[in-house]
């Protein structure tokens, strides 16, 4: 993967994190896909199941909680934002390898 790519992964990850922060802690995938189109993420930049697939390796790292809810319609993914997440966005944790390390005041 190109290093354009590799940032534009690791800035999509910190904006759900913040998307997750604004929307008082808990989202669906679905939602969160939607604030991301809002901030800029189109095209090659929001591939079909990234949201799902970023917030999975969040939550390895603690950052976040998803949980998978079976419903008449299909499944809805939930993502929680942990402590540990609004930690990071406050610079308070290291900085993790992939997740976009947020600036001062953001």
């Amino acid at each position: 993967m190109s290093d354009f790519v590799e940032q534009n992964i690791a800035k999509r990850r910190l904006t759900i994190l913040r998307i997750l922060y604004e929307a008082d802690g808990t989202s669906n995938t679905s939602t969160i896909e939607t604030a991301l189109r809002a901030c800029g993420f189109v095209g090659k930049a929001l591939p079909f199941g990234c949201v799902a697939q970023d917030s999975e390796l969040m939550a390895r790292h603690g950052l976040v909680f998803v949980e998978r809810l079976q419903g008449q319609f299909g499944e809805v993914v939930t993502v929680r934002l942990g402590k540990l997440g609004v930690a990071y966005l406050n610079r308070e944790v290291p900085e993790i390898d992939g997740i976009e390390y947020p600036k001062i005041g953001w």
